[in-house]
């Protein structure tokens, strides 16, 4: 397999074909103190993220699964994630698609919270951000290891990603580094204000709060 596209906390992202990617959970050192607890903690994630996504379904503004042969096998966006997209292009993004991208966000939230799933990570990175067609950049919601999900059983808990801390970057094989800068400014602005409109427009699940 070719190199990974991204790395992430506990995942590598590898092509797999023209518009898809696998998503394969990150290798821990064996030498590492905390091999055990942290190899559990991934291959947790892994399965919410797998459990949650195939009850999600289909929907426009969730990254879209195929199947988990391998690892978790995805639609590839056009543009990375929000984050990125940001960094390169913050100064000419208009305010057309600002808007837009805010509706898009409460529409992910709104749906995700209808189906009793609480992402838990909401960040500019964790959206993806697709050319649906040559005039439109739309959001895709993404990332669930560390949702939980009431209506989904895993062992004698709901399904959660969250009963682990995550590994730091020296327990993974190859280190996991970031090099982008931390320009969030906007797109906290927009994250925040659109969970706040979500959360009013469709309340978080009941059992959550």
């Amino acid at each position: 397999m070719s190199a990974p596209e991204c790395r992430g906390s506990t995942s590598y992202i590898f092509p797999v074909r023209p518009g898809v990617i696998v998503k394969q959970p990150a290798e821990v050192w064996k030498e590492s103190p905390a091999y055990r607890r942290l190899t559990e903690k991934i291959a947790n994630n892994f399965l919410v993220e797998q459990q949650i996504l195939e009850a999600l379904g289909a929907h426009p503004r969730i990254v879209k699964y195929y199947s988990s042969l391998r690892g978790l096998l995805l639609s590839k966006a056009s543009h990375s994630n929000l984050q990125r997209y940001l960094e390169a292009n913050y100064d000419s993004i208009p305010l057309s698609i600002w808007q837009m991208w805010c509706r898009q966000v409460v529409e992910s939230i709104s749906y995700i919270h209808h189906h009793g799933v609480v992402h838990s990570d909401l960040r500019p990175d964790n959206f993806l951000v697709h050319a649906t067609t040559s005039t439109s950049l739309d959001l895709w919601l993404c990332d669930f290891g560390g949702s939980t999900c009431e209506k989904l059983s895993y062992g004698v808990l709901a399904v959660s990603g969250k009963a682990l801390s995550a590994p730091s970057a020296s327990d993974l094989r190859p280190p996991a580094a970031s090099q982008h800068q931390n320009k969030q400014h906007g797109c906290l602005f927009l994250c925040d204000n659109a969970h706040y409109i979500a959360a009013i427009s469709h309340p978080r699940p009941s059992w959550c709060q």
